[in-house]
């Protein structure tokens, strides 16, 4: 299940860069995983208001998630303070935040 779900988020991080709308990303998120909460209260191995919560919490951690990717731009944190060459040569070379994420995705490093 761990596998499946870092598959989806790779893709949908492709979406959210092709498309910039955490809300979209966040909402295909939480409806699968509610279609596969949903065998798990289908077998009798969860109550339903389970998987509601479930859902709930997972479309709020999606959301953050999705939203702060959109806003930081797919750069680390405190990057240019860890290592002032990175600062140094984004200011020469004129680069945007969030290059490093797009150029991953386009060689296929991230999600091939």
């Amino acid at each position: 299940m761990i596998l499946i779900n870092i598959v989806i988020l790779l893709a949908l991080l492709k979406l959210l860069l092709a498309s910039e709308k955490p809300l979209l990303c966040s909402g295909i998120y939480t409806v699968v995983c509610f279609v596969f909460g949903l065998f798990s209260v289908l077998d009798g191995h969860a109550p339903f208001y389970a998987l509601l919560l479930y859902t709930a919490v997972r479309f709020g951690m999606s959301f953050l998630y999705f939203w702060l990717l959109c806003r930081i731009g797919g750069e680390p944190l405190l990057v240019d303070r860890l290592d002032p060459w990175i600062s140094h040569r984004n200011a020469v070379s004129g680069a945007a935040p969030g290059t490093w994420a797009r150029c991953w995705l386009r060689m296929g490093t991230v999600a091939g």
